[in-house]
């Protein structure tokens, strides 16, 4: 298969999402020492403030 797409690969931890604030907390979090879930839901979070019309109390979350 074709892909332009390079292959990331981490040691650490790695986090994607639709905005870099998202992104950029959730790392932070797990610099900070938290868990996967932890940084799911710190990105959660700013996502709802960043995108309210992506993401809320009743919509979807990473």
């Amino acid at each position: 298969m074709f892909t332009t797409r390079p292959t990331l690969q981490g040691t650490f931890g790695m986090v994607s999402s639709t905005h870099w604030l998202a992104s950029q907390s959730a790392m932070a979090v797990l610099e900070d020492g938290g868990n996967a879930y932890d940084a799911a839901v710190a990105a959660g979070f700013v996502l709802h403030v960043v995108e309210p019309h992506l993401n809320g109390p009743a919509g979807e979350v990473p």
